[in-house]
């Protein structure tokens, strides 16, 4: 939800109208508008993606099938696990929860078997006056909702003796101390005649993110190897902290992994014929290596562009890919897997594809890990949970490995006991993995890119890259600056500075100004900084999605692919 200060002095006044002077009036203006590109020209949410649905994969009917009610089906407030977090160590500083989005829910089992009997009567009744201040927001109309924010805020505060804000300014942060999810009324099947016009392309994207998985795991492989004690038993924590402290780095060796792709790749697109080009990705990638267990994955998010669900039926349309995440399952993060209509089903279909319990290094949640309430992970239950840290725990009741109990035997990650024994390189899969798609980019970031297709599928944007001291400085240039270099009017603008791009129309003079703000502070605090221009596709004409009324809407779809050659 957005801070309070920016509801109270410019969101509510804006909408009410409140006179003020031009340069006040201005500075509401922008952040009204920056708040208004993030959750409407985006696939964000005030809480952060959706409203969601599941859809659905069809081996008949037409190539795109959607029924649309209402934009919102059903809503959710939650709180934020690090609000959560906070009370529970007001409670009981020995009180750990695990980050998701109920993370109430873990607060109260821990509470409930708590073996003292005053810290457990004092924690739930203090749990319950949290919830029921998260309560009265959920139900609180639009004229209610800030003073239903601030009570919740104050109920923290009492509770906690803490700010009920953090990370000030930082979108994406976990900001305030609650979110809202929704769920959309839309029922939505893609058929067949859709999956094979992107079948080349993803092929293409499938075939090079299984071989770049292979090549990554191996780095970490040897990162592994180089981190291994003289003695074969040790302790698992300095191999920890040797492997871990390399992969945040980015091993250098991963960069020329990336340019070995991105060199096979300009060979293949040389000649973008969709009739030949999955066969001659499949021989190009021939060479893959195994990867970490969840490698067997290969997910993209990708864009219709057309008209309509009819003009898409008709093949008068474009997709669009947006980020892919090669070796990963992105639908197990729980802001997806919470909402599936059955979780037993999609954890059933997740095991076949492994085909054995995953060991899962539990990173701490925090928005510069994209591990919070929302982004955290959900697992089997008969997943091996490894905390990272002694404060990071598994949801309850599961088991919690911490470092400091384990060992390594070899190859192995062991247990004193007897009762674990899984291969380190497994056990590392997450963080490879996340050295991996840090660095994944299908195409050289040049300073010009046109847009690239194979078929009907376009793999990049049109872009532009400048350095930031080049951007006008003042709004009125930018229509201007952005004709003479070919760019239409509708953009997403990507700061070194920002975690996202952010979405600038040349002709609004409020966007204008909030996108030359932040092009001057990247200039500022970094001289070499450039700027990513990406064209706006689909454009607003182009989004087919709309509602009952008609309104249209931007929205993506995130499909996993399995793959099949994969022995479990």
């Amino acid at each position: 939800m957005a801070e309070p200060a920016a509801l109270t002095n410019a969101i509510a006044k804006v909408a009410d109208g409140a006179a003020a002077k031009s340069s006040r009036m201005r500075q509401r203006e922008e952040l009204v508008a920056s708040y208004w590109q993030r959750y409407c020209a985006k696939n964000d949410t005030i809480g952060f993606f959706g409203p969601l649905a599941w859809g659905r994969i069809a081996d008949d009917g037409p190539a795109l099938s959607a029924r649309s009610g209402a934009l919102v089906g059903s809503r959710s407030v939650h709180l934020e696990a690090w609000g959560v977090q906070a009370l529970a160590e007001t409670i009981d500083p020995g009180l750990k929860v695990a980050a998701g989005p109920h993370a109430e829910r873990e607060l109260r089992a821990r509470l409930q078997h708590h073996p003292d009997g005053t810290v457990r009567e004092r924690g739930l009744a203090a749990l319950e006056r949290l919830e029921a201040a998260r309560d009265a927001v959920a139900q609180a109309s639009p004229g209610e909702l800030r003073e239903a924010l601030a009570a919740l805020d104050s109920t923290f505060i009492e509770l906690t003796g803490r700010a009920p804000v953090r990370n000030h300014g930082r979108a994406y942060g976990a900001r305030t101390l609650a979110y809202l999810d929704c769920m959309r009324d839309l029922d939505v099947t893609a058929g067949p005649a859709m999956l094979t016009d992107m079948a080349p392309a993803l092929r293409v994207l499938f075939e090079a993110g299984r071989w770049y998985c292979g090549q990554v795991n191996a780095i970490g492989r040897e990162l592994i190897e180089e981190s291994l004690p003289a003695s074969r038993r040790a302790p698992f924590q300095p191999v920890l902290a040797q492997v871990i402290g390399a992969l945040i780095q980015v091993p250098p060796a991963i960069g020329n992994e990336m340019a070995e792709l991105q060199r096979r790749l300009a060979v293949l697109l040389a000649d973008p014929d969709p009739t030949t080009i999955g066969v001659r990705a499949a021989s190009m990638f021939a060479d893959h290596q195994p990867a970490w267990p969840t490698g067997v994955f290969q997910s993209v998010d990708l864009q219709l562009a057309a008209r309509d669900a009819a003009a898409i039926c008709a093949g008068d349309y474009l997709a669009v890919i947006g980020d892919a995440h090669p070796g990963a399952n992105p639908l197990v993060q729980g802001l997806f897997a919470h909402r599936h209509p059955d979780p037993p089903a999609m954890w059933r279909a997740i095991r076949n594809a492994i085909g054995r319990p995953v060991p899962y290094l539990m990173p701490p949640f925090g928005p510069g890990l994209g591990v919070d309430a929302r982004g955290a992970g959900v697992t089997a239950a008969d997943d091996i949970h490894i905390a990272i840290l002694p404060d990071t725990r598994a949801p309850w009741p599961r088991r919690t490995w911490l470092p400091h109990e384990l060992l390594v035997d070899g190859h192995d990650l062991v247990d004193r006991a007897g009762e674990l024994r899984v291969p380190l390189l497994d056990a590392f899969g997450l963080a490879i993995f996340i050295a991996a798609v840090r660095t994944f980019e299908l195409l050289p970031d040049d300073e010009y890119a046109p847009r690239r297709t194979i078929g009907r599928t376009v793999l990049r944007r049109e872009s532009w890259s400048l350095p930031a001291r080049e951007i006008p400085q003042q709004a009125q240039d930018l229509t201007a600056f952005a004709r003479e270099l070919g760019m239409p009017r509708r953009l997403f603008a990507k700061s070194p500075l920002e975690r996202k791009p952010m979405y600038l129309d040349t002709d609004s003079p409020t966007l204008a100004r909030v996108f030359c703000h932040h092009a001057r502070q990247a200039a500022d605090q970094a001289p070499e900084a450039r700027i990513r221009f990406t064209e706006m596709l689909p454009a607003p004409d182009q989004c087919w999605l709309d509602d009952a009324e008609g309104n249209r809407y931007v929205s993506e779809l995130r499909l996993v692919a399995v793959d099949q050659a994969h022995q479990p």
